[in-house]
């Protein structure tokens, strides 16, 4: 028995080998490309893919972050960044135990809804 031994043609390996160089080509520049996108990573540690969404974060966190801060010395009649102390325990604590707390606490959810909209608030 002879051993046959298949072979391309040398128009067919041109082309195998045109393909496989385009497919290397595609996939290198893919990688370059992948490599080169920049990131924002924001001061809690997020990461964002483009410039806008990061300083959008940065500032809806810059407003909230006095809302974290320690409270407890503060008269229940203070305002931080336009809401009431006494909502901000609530939210960060207690709780909204029934309808009625809750439905107290509606122009205090709008106004926190501003904060995370970056509307302008009235302080």
């Amino acid at each position: 028995m002879g051993t046959e031994i298949n072979s391309l043609a040398p128009g067919q390996s041109l082309f195998l080998l045109i393909i496989f160089s385009a497919l290397l080509l595609f996939l290198i520049i893919i990688v370059i490309i992948n490599r080169k996108k920049i990131e924002y990573k924001s001061t809690d540690g997020s990461i964002f893919r483009n410039q806008e969404a990061y300083e959008e974060y940065e500032v809806i966190y810059e407003r909230i972050r006095p809302l974290y801060e320690d409270i407890n010395f503060k008269s229940k009649n203070t305002r931080i960044e336009g809401l009431n102390v006494s909502f901000i325990n609530l939210l960060r604590t207690q709780g909204f135990e029934n309808e009625k707390t809750l439905i107290d606490n509606k122009n205090e959810f709008i106004k926190l809804a501003d904060i995370l909209l970056l509307k302008d608030l009235e302080k």
